[in-house]
């Protein structure tokens, strides 16, 4: 896999790879109540190490060839891994969803936006998409401002369309589309290949 670095003032940001396997493993650890709130695919079944390493080698590495990006953003001072994201296709031609999980002693410092902004400004400026989409579920607010923050623009709000597997509640999502980062100009992001 190509090592694509996007940096930004605070972050290199990166293709997962397999060692960082066991960092990703304990990050979600420590955050499994909340992503169980909040993330479609945070199940029971999908927190032993196990999980993480199988959805790595049948998802993440397959999905790679086919376009999407699985990336981590690491701090430039601490090494620490402090966010999640990436780049996933869809069934539409260069138009590609996001999304963002992160290392809770993190959370709340602006991290989700300024990965989110770098993720955009990179889908639009090389990989040519034509639009980004994201959603939220009802209740989370700081998932909400992040969106809010990216010019994000409201599409549709699904009715109780997912079910928490924190709570077993059904809750609305909230769903929002982009085509363009020309109002991200001023944000100071740069990419490449590492060597």
């Amino acid at each position: 896999m190509t090592d694509i670095i996007i940096e930004t003032e605070r972050l290199y940001i990166r293709q997962i790879t397999r060692e960082d396997l066991p960092d990703i493993q304990k990050i979600k650890e420590e955050n499994w109540g909340e992503l169980q709130k909040w993330m479609s695919w945070a199940s029971n079944d999908q927190k032993p190490f196990s999980a993480l390493l199988k959805n790595f080698e049948d998802q993440v590495v397959p999905d790679f060839e086919k376009g999407a990006l699985r990336l981590v953003a690491q701090h430039k001072k601490t090494d620490d891994r402090v966010m999640f994201s990436g780049l996933d296709i869809t069934d539409q031609t260069d138009v590609y969803s996001t999304g963002y999980w992160g290392n809770l002693a993190y959370l709340g410092k602006g991290y989700a936006t300024e990965v989110t902004k770098a993720v955009l400004k990179y889908a639009f400026n090389v990989r040519n998409a034509k639009k980004i989409t994201i959603d939220y579920y009802e209740g989370n607010i700081a998932s909400k401002r992040v969106i809010e923050k990216c010019d994000f623009v409201f599409v549709e709000t699904k009715p109780k369309a997912h079910q928490s597997f924190a709570t077993g509640e059904y809750m609305d999502v909230h769903c929002y589309s982009i085509d363009n980062a020309n109002h991200l100009h001023d944000f100071n992001v740069k990419w490449g290949d590492k060597n």
